[in-house]
């Protein structure tokens, strides 16, 4: 039986479970929360839990604890914190794991959005403005529009605390608020101007980089719809073309030597000058990677078809204007606060329903995982609903 090592079993490492389950992979899964559906996954044969994905050791004790059992397989990271842990010990495992990972020396700096936004300028890629406080009085010397935006230099240090990916700054007040508190939580944070628009106006370009360096796949992906709306997680996408961002992005991979594997580089289009602006990379699989499965390009089988099997597969071509739905987060969005500023009529709602499609979670040959994840949801939904109307 063919198998490889899953870490995460969220809507990412669900999406990486059945790319490779298509594949007739099997997946031994690592994850962390209860919630996370893909443990229910049928392609999961076997599942060990640990206590924080942000723990680098308890990763790697319980890696080396499995070796003999597990020695052998091709280990595949569904986020930041995994990627982070197993590049960070990789010469270690790799005596015992097949890990396809660059160095933790490239991922720290991938990791690490003042060094990529320093990748990117090095690279002449267009990027928005951006300021680097280190203390209160700082702000003070920056001229600053408003709004802005104030993000994590590392996201995945940000997210488990505020669970948002940023902050939408309109004030100085309340610049000097927020900025105040990730002080006071030890979080590095930097403030980037807010390029208007809408979701749409962010593409991404997805590819294979193989173990000589070479793009073998390629993919370009328009955000329709966020959670929360304009900087949040795709809810909603589709797959496209898009020749202007291609250029940048090879650009970015030329100037980061050393980088192998999966790829997604993230560009917002402005309106106000006519260019793209990079916004950020991630040194990994991305949470819809069943959109790209869907459209004939599985980078999960391509993985291990290169690391385990030593035969790189292409698929080429790949089908357009495919949407990939989280279906549970685009029928309640539409009632968040902040969701008004969408201004989006009911047949703009509709369209991705009503065209060549893929689910996160819903899947007739895969169930369990759907109903798991309604399932938490509306736990998740119902609690907040009790709190914010009779306070318990």
């Amino acid at each position: 039986m063919k198998k490889a090592i899953v870490i995460s079993a969220g809507c990412l490492g669900l999406g990486i479970i059945r790319s490779l389950g298509i594949a007739g992979i099997k997946s031994i899964l690592i994850y962390s929360h209860k919630s996370e559906a893909g443990r229910f996954s049928k392609y999961c044969v076997e599942k060990a839990r640990i206590k924080s994905y942000l723990d680098k050791r308890e990763l790697f004790d319980l890696l080396m604890k499995n070796k003999d059992k597990w020695g052998g397989l091709l280990i595949i990271p569904g986020n930041d914190e995994s990627l982070e842990a197993i590049s960070y010990y990789k010469h270690a495992l790799e005596k015992h794991y097949i890990v396809y990972v660059p160095d933790y020396s490239l991922i720290k700096r991938l990791l690490d959005k003042k060094e990529m936004l320093k990748i990117a300028k090095k690279a002449n890629i267009p990027v928005p403005g951006i300021f680097f406080p280190k203390r209160m009085s700082d702000l003070e010397k920056y001229d600053i529009n408003f709004p802005c935006l104030l993000k994590p230099i590392k996201r995945h240090l940000f997210y488990p605390v505020f669970n948002r990916k940023l902050f939408k700054i309109n004030d100085m007040q309340e610049l000097r608020s927020k900025f105040k508190i990730c002080l006071e939580k030890g979080l590095e944070v930097f403030i980037t101007e807010l390029i208007p628009g809408k979701d749409t106006n962010l593409y991404s370009f997805e590819c294979y980089v193989s173990k000589k360096g070479t793009i073998t796949e390629k993919f370009v992906k328009v955000k329709i719809r966020q959670t929360p709306p304009f900087f949040g997680v795709g809810r909603v996408s589709m797959s496209t073309e898009n020749k202007d961002i291609e250029p940048l992005a090879r650009a970015f991979l030329s100037a980061i030597e050393g980088f192998r594997g999966p790829a997604y580089i993230e560009f917002k289009y402005d309106e106000r000058d006519d260019r793209y602006k990079f916004i950020e990379i991630n040194a990994r699989i991305i949470i819809s990677v069943m959109l790209m499965t869907r459209c004939g390009i599985n980078i999960p089988q391509i993985l291990y078809s290169e690391y385990v099997d030593k035969k790189l597969i292409k698929f080429g071509s790949y089908k357009k204007n495919v949407y990939w739905i989280q279906l549970f987060q685009d029928l309640v969005t539409p009632f968040y606060k902040e969701a008004r500023e969408e201004k989006m009529s009911f047949t703009e709602f509709i369209r991705p329903y009503l065209g060549k499609k893929v689910f996160a979670f819903e899947s007739v040959t895969d169930p369990i995982p759907m109903v798991a994840d309604w399932y938490y949801n509306m736990v998740f939904v119902l609690k907040a609903f009790s709190k914010r109307i009779i306070g318990v």
